[in-house]
């Protein structure tokens, strides 16, 4: 595994994810506890906008219906990144565990 799949895999995608929680966690505070899933859905927003394939335009709207869909968007948006965000903790998590399996193996000598 090479350094920089290393850090595009695993480096990257954590290091996003502790600072969207870290700068967002005091916005989902609620009654002075932390609401996981308004966390999730805020966090997740910037994975999932650039993976939504159809973007509502709104068209012949006034203000309060275009903010109404640009929200709809980023509500969208976050759903989705969500799911995104989960997945790609879960590949750094695996890229992690092959890279220490493989550097084990080197430090014993018994992979190539």
């Amino acid at each position: 595994m090479s350094r920089r799949e290393f850090l595009n895999k695993t480096i990257v995608p954590v290091g996003t994810v502790l600072f969207l929680v870290f700068l967002l966690r005091p916005l989902c505070m609620v009654q002075g506890e932390l609401d996981w899933r308004l966390l999730a859905l805020l966090a997740g927003i910037p994975f999932g906008i650039r993976r939504m394939f159809l973007w509502v335009v709104p068209g012949g709207m006034g203000i309060s219906g275009t903010v109404g869909v640009v929200a709809f968007n980023l509500l969208a948006g976050g759903m989705i990144g969500s799911v995104v965000m989960a997945w790609r903790l879960l590949v750094a998590a695996f890229t992690m565990v092959k890279g220490f399996a493989a550097a084990v193996c080197r430090i014993i000598g018994i992979c190539r």
